[in-house]
C-alpha cells in the first residue's frame, strides 16, 4: 500500500515539475538555472520548480528507505530516509527564503537600469548633476524609482516642473517597468549631508565620483 501512495504522489509532482520546467526553461533564456534563480525577480517562477523537486527527492528517498526496511529488514533504514528527506526539505527551504526574502520585503532593481536612469537625468536639460537613485522591485515588472537632481539656480519653479515631466516620459519610454518617479530636488552637498546623517542606503551614487 505505501508504494501505491508513494507512485501517486511521485506522479502528481512530477505533472507539476514537468509544467513548472517548462515555464522556468522560457523565462530563464541562455542563463543557467541557478543562476536565473538568483536573478529573477518573480519569485512564484522558481518557488514551485524548487517545491516539486525536493517532493520528488523526497518520494525517491522514502522508497529507497522503506524497501531497504522491508526487503532486507533494515529498520534503521526507514528512520534514515525520514532524516534524509528532512534535510532536503530544510536545505530547499533555506534557498527560497533566502532568494525570496529580497522580493518581499522589496529588492533593488539592477545597476545596469539604475545607471542608465542616472544618466538620463544628467542629460536633461536643466539638471547640474545626478546626485544619486534608489530603484526598489514591487513586483517582477514594476519599480519604483527615487532621484536625487540637482538643477540650475537660474531655474523656476515651472521649468523644474516640465523637466521632471520631461524625463519621467523619457525613462519610462526607455525603462517601461518604471511605474512611479519621484525627484527630489537637492544640492550636492545636501545629498552628503543627507548620506551622513541617515546612512548610505543609496542603490548606485554618482556623489562618490563627483568633487566636493
Amino acid at each position: 500500500m505505501i508504494y501505491v501512495v508513494l507512485a501517486a504522489e511521485a506522479l502528481f509532482d512530477g505533472v507539476s515539475f514537468v509544467l513548472a520546467l517548462r515555464a522556468f526553461n522560457a523565462a530563464k533564456g541562455d542563463l543557467g538555472y541557478w543562476e536565473a534563480m538568483t536573478k529573477s525577480k518573480d519569485a512564484p517562477s522558481f518557488i514551485v520548480l524548487a517545491e516539486d523537486t525536493a517532493g520528488l527527492v523526497g518520494i525517491a528517498v522514502a522508497a529507497a528507505g522503506t524497501l531497504l526496511a522491508t526487503r532486507f529488514d533494515l529498520p534503521v533504514a526507514d528512520g534514515a530516509a525520514s532524516v534524509v528527506v528532512g534535510l532536503v526539505l530544510a536545505l530547499v527551504g533555506w534557498v527560497l527564503v533566502r532568494e525570496s526574502k529580497g522580493l518581499l520585503i522589496g529588492e533593488q532593481a539592477s545597476s545596469k537600469l539604475t545607471q542608465s536612469i542616472l544618466a538620463m537625468a544628467e542629460s536633461e536639460e536643466g539638471v547640474e548633476g545626478a546626485n544619486g537613485v534608489v530603484a526598489t522591485h514591487l513586483a517582477p515588472d514594476q519599480i519604483v524609482v527615487t532621484l536625487s537632481l540637482e538643477f540650475s539656480d537660474e531655474l523656476r519653479t515651472p521649468e523644474i516642473e516640465e523637466a521632471v515631466r520631461s524625463l519621467e516620459a523619457r525613462i519610462r519610454g526607455e525603462h517601461p517597468e518604471v511605474i512611479a518617479l519621484f525627484v527630489k530636488p537637492q544640492s550636492h552637498s545636501g545629498f552628503r549631508e543627507a548620506l551622513r546623517t541617515r546612512g548610505r542606503n543609496i542603490a548606485f551614487m554618482k556623489a562618490e565620483k563627483r568633487p566636493d
